[in-house]
């Protein structure tokens, strides 16, 4: 999907990975040396959002921060998750055993 972000941090402290998602309309608002700055004008709402992970280790649970409803389920050895609604920026919290 152009335009979504989306960052993946781990915490191995956790056992949990934190999925960032990130969409909207950004506008370029000028440089600074060899940076573009961009300014977010507005969020989007998204629905039905899937993402595929083939992550390390087998997710055991998805929670939903800002997300709208989540589900996670398995097909074929990958993971997939269904954020229900992102409305701009949500964080997803993958939890493992």
């Amino acid at each position: 999907m152009p335009g979504l972000r989306v960052i993946l941090r781990h915490q191995p402290e956790n056992k949990r990975y934190l999925l960032h998602t990130l969409f909207s309309t950004p506008r370029l608002r000028g440089q600074n040396k060899s940076t573009n700055i961009e300014v977010i004008q507005e969020k989007v709402r998204l629905r039905d959002i899937s993402l595929d992970l083939k992550l390390p280790r087998s997710i055991t649970g998805a929670e939903s921060v800002d997300a709208g409803e989540v589900t996670l389920s398995t097909v074929g050895g990958i993971q997939r998750l269904l954020i229900g609604e992102l409305n701009g920026h949500a964080v997803v919290p993958l939890s493992y055993a």
